[in-house]
């Protein structure tokens, strides 16, 4: 009986370690790292919320930050304004996500920059893009999150070969 015991513990022991491996090849080797959507019931599929992680491809290594409400960047400033300050929005997919770049240089923070330096009063700019929203799903982040910010500018990022062309679904062009 004991005899049966220590193989089934060495059979365990096998497995276990076997499992480990094969996770660490996974990590090294095959996995680039994104995490998975979860799923929102107004706004379909969107990142997880108030998660850091990063991204390793052959062609980019990015640092991810998502707010509470699951998209890249800082959270939407709701309410009060500073005196003088300009909000824009920018909805849109992946090319607004932009994980192949650091978030500093997304052009949504670049504007940020640019615009106050250019203006000399305060600019605050935000994105809404997840990879894979179509424009409809763009007007849901709008309806359900844009609005409470108070943009004075919004901007739906369009790229027409990736968002209307050849899209089927609940509308179509």
């Amino acid at each position: 009986m004991s005899r049966i015991i220590r193989k089934i513990a060495l059979a365990l022991i096998v497995f276990v370690v076997m499992f480990l491996l094969a996770e660490g090849v996974w990590r090294l080797f095959i996995a680039k790292g994104d995490l998975g959507r979860e799923y929102d019931q107004i706004l379909g599929r969107i990142n997880p919320r108030n998660a850091v992680w990063t991204i390793r491809t052959p062609e980019f290594r990015t640092a991810m930050r998502t707010n509470a409400d699951g998209f890249r960047g800082p959270p939407l400033e709701r309410g009060q304004r500073q005196p003088g300050e300009i909000r824009i929005l920018y909805i849109g997919d992946s090319f607004v996500e932009a994980k192949q770049v650091s978030e500093e240089e997304r052009f949504a923070e670049r504007t940020e920059k640019l615009l106050e330096e250019k203006l000399g009063r305060p600019v605050t700019v935000r994105a809404l893009g997840v990879g894979g929203a179509e424009p409809a799903r763009e007007l849901l982040f709008y309806r359900h999150l844009g609005r409470s910010f108070d943009p004075d500018i919004v901007v739906q990022v369009l790229f027409p070969e990736n968002d209307l062309l050849g899209m089927t679904g609940a509308y179509r062009f």
